[in-house]
C-alpha cells in the first residue's frame, strides 16, 4: 500500500460543521504524545496482539495528530494501516512521522470523519482510535459508523488510558508527570471536556451496538475511559479478552450518603456523620484534573461568605499515590475548601467514575443531587443546588 490523498474527501469536509479539534495545536499535540507516550503506545501495542491474537489483516485508525499506536502495532505485526486524518496540516505531519518510521508501504493516509466514514462495509479487522474519541462530534453516528465498516467479528478499540501494563499508582505519577508538563509549557486545552462513561454507553446502545464494555482505568477521570465491542457479538458470547474491572454506580440520589471518616489538610479528623445539620458538598477530584482545580477555583468566591456552620465544603482527593496529594498541598496550598485524601474508599463507596464529580448532600445526611463536569451549565447547577439546600441565592 501506499499513502494517499482523496482530494473528494476534503471538499466534503470543508462544508462540515467544525468541531474542537480546531482548539488544539497540532504540532504542540504531536510533541506531547511523541515524547510522553512513547512508551505507553508501546505497551498498548503488546497488549492489543495479546488480547485479540492479532497479526494480519488491516487496521483503521481514526486518528488525532500522528499514529503511534498503529506504528507500535505495525513494529509487532504484518498488519496493514489506514489512517484517518481531518485536515492537511495533519496529514502533512502524519506523512511525515510514517515515512520516519519507514512504514510507508503498510500505510494508507485518507481524510474523513468518524461519523461519515468513506469506506466499504466489512473492510477492517480492528478500529482503534486512542486519545481521539473526545474529539468526535457525533458519537452515537461514529460508533454506528465504526461497527459498518467492521468485518463480522472484528473489534473496536477506542478511548483513552495506558492499558494494563501501569498499576494505578503507576498510572497517578505518569498523569500527573503529564500535567505538569502541560503546565509548564503553556498548551492549550486538547477538547473542552471528555465523555463521561454514561454518556458513551447511551451512544453505543442508541448506535445499535448489542454488546460491549465500557471502563475506566484508575475509576474515576473519563479521559482514561475505553470502549470495545465485537461486530456481531451477543451479550452472552464469551471472550478471550481479561475482563476490566466491574464499576458500582454508587448511592442514588434520595438515599442515604456512606458515612466516612478522613483526615484533612490541617491534621482533623472529619466524620460525615457528624456533619448532619449542615449542607455538605464532596467535591472529588484529581491531582492532574484540571477541570476539577477551574472548578474550585470558580467555587471559592461562591462559597466563600456563607456560614460554615451551614456548609461544609469538602475536596475529596482520590489520586491511587497519596504522595501527589501532599506534593500538591507543598506547592499549592488549601485552595479555600477542607482538603482529603481519600485512604479509605470514599470515592468507590460513592461511585466515582469521571471527574470533577460533586455530590450535594442534606441537612439530614441524604444525597439530593449528583453533578459531573466542568462546563457554565455544571457551575450554575451546583449553585443552583447549594441555593435550595440552604434556602438562599448564591447571587446576592
Amino acid at each position: 500500500m501506499s499513502i494517499i490523498h482523496t482530494a473528494a474527501l476534503t471538499v466534503a469536509l470543508a462544508a462540515s460543521s467544525p468541531d474542537v479539534r480546531g482548539e488544539v495545536d497540532i504540532a504542540a499535540y504531536d510533541e506531547f504524545t511523541r515524547t510522553m507516550f512513547a512508551e505507553v503506545h508501546e505497551q498498548l501495542a503488546r497488549q492489543i496482539v495479546t488480547d485479540y491474537e492479532l497479526n494480519e489483516g488491516s487496521v483503521l485508525e481514526i486518528a488525532f495528530g500522528a499514529p503511534y499506536l498503529s506504528l507500535a502495532l505495525a513494529r509487532l505485526t504484518m498488519l496493514d494501516f489506514h489512517i484517518l486524518v481531518q485536515d492537511s496540516s495533519e496529514r502533512t505531519l502524519v506523512m511525515q512521522r510514517i515515512s520516519e518510521a519507514g512504514m510507508s508501504p503498510r500505510f494508507v493516509v485518507d481524510y474523513g470523519r468518524s461519523d461519515a466514514l468513506q469506506f466499504e462495509a466489512g473492510s477492517y479487522e480492528m478500529v482503534i482510535a486512542r486519545d481521539a474519541m473526545r474529539f468526535w462530534p457525533g458519537k452515537t453516528a461514529a460508533f454506528s459508523e465504526v461497527n459498518r465498516v467492521l468485518k463480522p467479528g472484528g473489534v473496536a478499540l477506542l478511548g483513552g488510558g495506558l492499558g494494563r501494563s501501569y498499576t494505578d499508582r503507576d498510572a497517578a505519577r505518569f498523569w500527573a508527570k503529564v500535567q505538569d508538563w502541560r503546565n509548564r509549557t503553556n498548551h492549550r486545552p486538547w477538547a473542552a471536556t471528555s465523555p463521561y462513561p454514561e454518556m458513551l454507553e447511551a451512544a453505543l446502545v442508541e448506535a445499535g451496538i448489542p454488546s460491549y464494555r465500557v471502563w475506566t482505568e484508575g475509576g474515576y477521570c473519563n479521559c482514561r475511559t475505553w470502549v470495545e465491542w465485537f461486530k456481531d457479538a451477543a451479550p452472552a458470547d464469551a471472550r478471550t479478552v481479561p475482563p476490566m474491572p466491574a464499576t458500582s454506580a454508587g448511592p442514588a440520589e434520595g438515599g442515604p450518603a456512606p458515612d466516612f471518616v478522613l483526615t484533612d489538610d490541617a491534621g482533623g479528623s472529619i466524620r460525615l456523620a457528624d456533619l448532619k445539620g449542615r449542607v455538605v458538598v464532596l467535591d472529588f477530584w484529581g491531582v492532574d484534573c484540571r477541570a476539577c482545580l477551574n472548578m474550585m477555583d470558580r467555587l471559592k468566591p461562591e462559597f466563600a461568605s456563607l456560614d460554615t456552620s451551614r456548609l461544609a465544603v469538602l475536596a475529596v482527593n482520590i489520586d491511587a499515590d497519596r504522595s501527589l496529594f501532599e506534593q500538591f498541598l507543598e506547592q499549592r496550598g488549601n485552595l479555600g475548601f477542607r482538603m482529603l485524601y481519600d485512604d479509605a474508599g470514599v470515592a468507590e463507596s460513592y461511585g466515582i467514575h469521571g471527574l470533577p464529580h460533586f455530590v450535594m448532600i442534606d441537612q439530614d445526611g441524604v444525597i439530593r443531587s449528583r453533578v459531573k463536569g466542568s462546563t457554565e451549565q455544571h457551575l450554575h447547577r451546583i449553585k443552583a443546588d447549594v441555593e435550595r439546600l440552604l434556602g438562599l441565592s448564591l447571587s446576592q
